[in-house]
């Protein structure tokens, strides 16, 4: 293995690269990372999609190729700064890698087109064009039971459904976790006695204290704002938050769960 793989500043040269946006320079800091994990990775990629029952259409290299280039742009991200190091990237890939398996079975089983077309004619109808209610939707009566058990487990959460889930707990958690960073980075900081409360809040909810950390770290960023929120959270959640109109999507379908 190249010395690079070792250090940090290989890191930190590939994202120097990165925001350089010069191709040579790219393809110089990001060639040793490519010659050593690929192997290993294509394996671990292939052995997931084996584990699947349904016919994915698609390879190891396609999983891969894909969590490269969502690496590579968190990498420039302000929440990317935590990657440091070699084995800080090959676990980043890693968890991408499966996040895009697990949202390609998720496509499979039929529940993302029809649940998005619910819901944008649910949109189209109201004229919601956001999130609308914010952080108050979590405290509407049976609204917030079905968000304590959503953090609970994937049994616990579909018990509480008053119908089934169009997709897996995973992708509801990705909302209710952006809307909680989001509400805390402009409501929260700047108010201690109110941050005591929040983070009291957030442990009664079942969010994991290591995820809510991480959010914490991102949302206390300079300069952070909603892409990066949503990059973080796709992060630990295994999904992909990829604007607004997702979120209101998330937030409709958790409204029909609820009853």
């Amino acid at each position: 293995m190249s010395t690079v793989l070792n250090a940090e500043e290989g890191v930190v040269a590939l994202r120097k690269a990165l925001r350089s946006g010069q191709s040579t320079a790219i393809d110089q800091a990001a060639a040793p990372y490519i010659t050593s994990l690929r192997e290993p990775l294509v394996a671990y990629a292939d052995r997931l999609i084996r584990s699947s029952w349904r016919p994915l259409g698609l390879e190891g290299e396609d999983l891969l190729q894909d969590a490269w280039l969502r690496a590579l742009r968190y990498l420039t991200e302000p929440a990317g700064e935590v990657i440091e190091t070699f084995e800080h990237l090959r676990r980043l890939l890693m968890r991408m890698i499966k996040q895009r398996f697990l949202d390609t079975l998720d496509r499979a089983e039929g529940r993302d087109e029809k649940g998005y077309e619910e819901a944008q004619a649910e949109q189209v109808a109201e004229g919601e064009s956001d999130l609308g209610e914010g952080l108050l939707w979590l405290e509407a009566g049976q609204r917030q039971k079905l968000i304590g058990a959503l953090f609970a487990g994937e049994e616990t959460f579909k018990a509480a459904c008053s119908r089934k889930p169009k997709r897996r707990a995973r992708h509801y958690q990705g909302y209710v976790l952006f809307t909680l960073a989001q509400f805390y980075q402009n409501e929260v900081l700047s108010d201690r006695a109110a941050a005591e409360l929040f983070e009291r809040y957030i442990a009664l909810l079942g969010v994991s204290t290591s995820d809510w950390a991480t959010l914490e770290a991102v949302a206390e960023q300079q300069g952070a704002g909603e892409a990066e929120l949503m990059s973080a959270v796709s992060t630990l959640c295994e999904t992909n938050l990829a604007d607004r109109a997702t979120l209101s999507v998330l937030r409709y379908e958790l409204g029909l769960l609820a009853g």
